[in-house]
């Protein structure tokens, strides 16, 4: 100072710059010491921190002194970790309970959480989770209901979509991979029933093959026009009046089919 030609630029060194007012500058503010480490104190004991270490730009709650204040870390790949100075993602949240909650107002949510063996809870404050009419796809298991709920699947029947309410699909053509449906209660003794408003019972599209295995317990089977074709009604003892040819070896033959048929519960004595 008092000079025009001054040997070296002006070079202040500070401990502590305490200011009253606003701090403006067309230039940068940098942090040279500690191995390129800035921190920002904000209220009277700096409960608030912003801190540049390295790649990492933290936001502390307490004196800031340590990364394990963090609330906060954005690393210079650009992956932002609440909870975590590691994120493995572009967002991470670490926090055992609820980790994320979306809100449309003060009471219109939806809350999703972790648990301790990675099962992923959604929980809105509404009646359901709505996936916009798009696919949910890769599932292994629906496990529906609850204890004391009862577990529905449904579907929205209009003309449009021609009534169909379950449509289950193969993703190709090849036979091993047919759809294919089974029903199960947990043990060999469930009993599995459909009913609709006009009917009781499987409707099917097409032909019922049993695959060589055994169908019990038939009381009667109806041709289209729900005449009986099988059944005590209709194929009864009598088999062995409709038919008599005076043999008594093709009338034995005869007599033991109909016995066969009786054991089986297919017909009974007249």
């Amino acid at each position: 100072m008092g000079t025009y030609n001054p040997p070296s630029s002006l070079d202040p060194t500070f401990t502590t710059v305490t200011l009253t007012g606003d701090l403006t500058t067309p230039g940068k503010i940098i942090s040279t010491g500690g191995s390129q480490t800035g921190k920002f104190l904000t209220g009277s004991a700096g409960n608030t921190v912003f801190s540049f270490s390295g790649d990492n730009f933290d936001i502390r709650a307490g004196d800031g002194q340590s990364s394990s204040q963090n609330v906060m870390r954005v690393k210079s790949a650009k992956n932002v970790g609440i909870g975590t100075n590691n994120p493995g993602a572009k967002l991470e949240i670490l926090k055992a309970g609820d980790q994320l909650k979306l809100s449309f107002d003060g009471t219109d949510n939806v809350i999703f959480a972790v648990d301790t063996n990675g099962v992923l809870t959604i929980t809105p404050s509404g009646a359901a989770v709505d996936f916009a009419s798009k696919a949910l796809i890769n599932v292994s298991d629906l496990d529906l209901g609850t204890a004391s709920t009862t577990g529905t699947i449904w579907a929205m029947l209009t003309a449009a979509n021609a009534g169909t309410a379950w449509l289950i699909l193969s993703r190709d053509t090849s036979d091993i991979h047919r759809a294919r449906l089974g029903l199960s209660g947990g043990v060999d003794t469930a009993v599995w029933g459909w009913v609709n408003s006009t009917h009781t019972g499987i409707v099917l599209s097409g032909d019922l093959d049993a695959n060589s295995q055994d169908i019990d317990n038939v009381g009667s089977i109806l041709d289209i026009n729900s005449a009986q074709v099988v059944g005590t009604r209709v194929v009864d003892a009598r088999i062995d009046d409709a038919i008599n040819s005076g043999d008594a070896t093709t009338d034995g033959v005869i007599d033991a089919i109909r016995d066969a048929l009786q054991t089986h519960g297919i017909c009974v004595a007249a």
